[in-house]
């Protein structure tokens, strides 16, 4: 542990850290909806799964509606993975992982 007040600060921020990753890597709910809609398409979605009801592609490109709640990656959402992870997302990923 630090024995310099500059030290010390820089332990405790690091735990700060630790802790809050180790929170965002197992909630399982980023956003969600807030309730003010009757019959809303998305529910939820967190860093490791998504759920819809009965939401389709924005522009109607396909005619594929999701239900429940699945997987980020699985392979039926392939179709609208750049609404569901775009490309910041999947940059501050990789930088994150690549730094930590």
């Amino acid at each position: 542990m630090g024995k310099t007040r500059n030290g010390k600060a820089a332990v405790i921020c690091t735990a700060i850290a630790f802790l809050l990753i180790v929170i965002a890597f197992t909630t399982p709910n980023w956003l969600e909806t807030d309730g003010k809609l009757e019959n809303p398409k998305f529910i939820k979605i967190g860093l490791w799964q998504v759920c819809f009801n009965g939401f389709e592609h924005p522009h109607h490109l396909y005619d594929t509606k999701f239900y429940g709640c699945w997987w980020v990656f699985e392979e039926e959402y392939y179709i609208i993975h750049d609404i569901l992870l775009p490309n910041f997302f999947c940059c501050n990923t990789i930088l994150f992982s690549h730094y930590v």
